[in-house]
């Protein structure tokens, strides 16, 4: 009975001594294994550094808000695009616009099967002109200023070859010496002649003048020597 009691006090003792050691772990640290109080104040020293730690790291990292009205705030803006997905945005948007500007000028294309022609007033001063900045008008400036010249370049001659009306006071020629004359030069004569009676720049009777036939009718200069120096000169 003796040795009962003595064992059971034995093993109530081995298990308070068993229940005053304590142990703890934490990751990075060796373990501490030691009497109760001792450990808890290690423990708790170890917890305090460790939190003060993880604290300036996390701190460095994101930013807190400063009142509950920031949180708010930021919750409104919502997440920020990175300039990388602005900058594709707006290339991408680039090439749309200059997708429907080809698609546009394509409409005027008389080569482009999205070709619409536009039909004009024949009051309308675009009519029977090309479309502005293009290349066809630029080419239709140039072939107007040679057809001018053209022109002038018959006056010039009647000028210098014809004689002075004592009727009408103009420098006056037959139609059958001009062109003997002017064949030298162009065989257009009768055209530019058309054309320039249309500016009045000269003046004949009847519509059409044809070679043989017409040889003595009289074509009148209607421009003076100054105008013809003038538009020589440019």
């Amino acid at each position: 009975m003796c040795f009962l009691f003595l064992k059971h006090k034995y093993l109530r003792e081995q298990m308070a001594f068993a229940k005053s050691i304590n142990s703890h772990k934490m990751k990075g640290h060796c373990p501490l294994v030691g009497f109760s109080e001792e450990v808890e104040k290690r423990w708790r020293a170890l917890k305090k550094k460790h939190k003060m730690r993880e604290k300036r790291k996390n701190g460095a990292k994101l930013p807190r808000a400063n009142s509950a009205s920031d949180i708010l705030e930021e919750k409104k803006e919502g997440p920020q695009r990175s300039s990388t997905v602005s900058s594709v945005q707006s290339l991408m948007s680039k090439f749309k616009q200059i997708e429907a500007d080809s698609i546009a000028e394509s409409r005027h294309d008389v080569y482009s099967t999205n070709y619409i022609p536009k039909k004009y007033s024949k009051m309308s001063p675009e009519y029977g002109r090309p479309k502005p900045g293009t290349l066809t008008e630029k080419r239709a400036q140039k072939a107007s200023k040679h057809i001018e010249r053209e022109m002038v370049q018959v006056c010039e001659v009647i000028l210098e070859y014809g004689r002075v009306s004592k009727r009408t006071g103009k420098v006056v020629i037959t139609f059958g010496e001009l062109f003997r004359i002017y064949q030298f030069i162009s065989d257009k004569v009768v055209g530019m002649l058309l054309r320039a009676r249309k500016h009045q720049m000269v003046d004949f009777e009847g519509e059409m003048l044809f070679q043989r036939r017409d040889e003595e009718v009289v074509i009148s200069l209607l421009w003076t020597p100054e105008q013809i120096a003038t538009s020589l000169a440019k």
